[in-house]
């Protein structure tokens, strides 16, 4: 038997909005499940796997890194998140972002003409690109994973919370 149906309009609102809610649930649920198991997958393939070395389970660390970053891409970030002009504010103030180093780093980067600051907050964080030579993007989401979660681009979160935090960087 199914449910009783509303009987106005903000009863019906109300329906919809936890509905929506359930599903979005749902589905981040499952991308983090389909991207577990991918990584899961990927170490019962490799080549030795389960007498890998240091490095090597690094490189899958960061591999597995990579991927729930691709998700975190697809989601909307967390109300946390600060909006991007400060964040961009925070970059432009701090060396660890070095536009002139992440231009000729990512050449496609400046091939599109975008502001590269821009360009990391939006996307290169969650491509795994480092906003300059002293920062590890990877590094810090795998020492703060629950960065990543939220959505927050890797250096905006250190330099605005992280470091006065005590935040590791790897």
């Amino acid at each position: 038997m199914s449910a009783p149906l509303p009987r106005d309009l903000s009863d019906l609102q109300s329906a919809l909005r936890a509905k929506l809610e359930e599903a979005e649930l749902l589905a981040m649920t499952s991308l983090d499940e389909i991207e577990t198991l991918t990584t899961l997958l990927g170490q019962l393939t490799a080549p030795g796997s389960g007498t890998e070395d240091k490095s090597g389970a690094e490189s899958a660390a960061r591999e597995e890194m990579r991927h729930r970053l691709a998700g975190a891409l697809q989601r909307p970030a967390s109300p946390q998140v600060a909006a991007p002009e400060r964040q961009k504010a925070a970059l432009m103030a701090d060396p660890l972002f070095d536009a002139t180093w992440y231009l000729q780093t990512y050449p496609d980067v400046a091939e599109s003409g975008m502001d590269p600051a821009a360009h990391y907050l939006s996307a290169g964080a969650f491509e795994g690109r480092d906003p300059g030579p002293a920062f590890d993007t990877i590094a810090y989401y795998l020492a703060n994973p629950d960065i990543a979660d939220a959505g927050w681009p890797a250096l905006s979160h250190y330099l605005m919370f992280g470091r006065a935090a005590g935040r590791r960087l790897a």
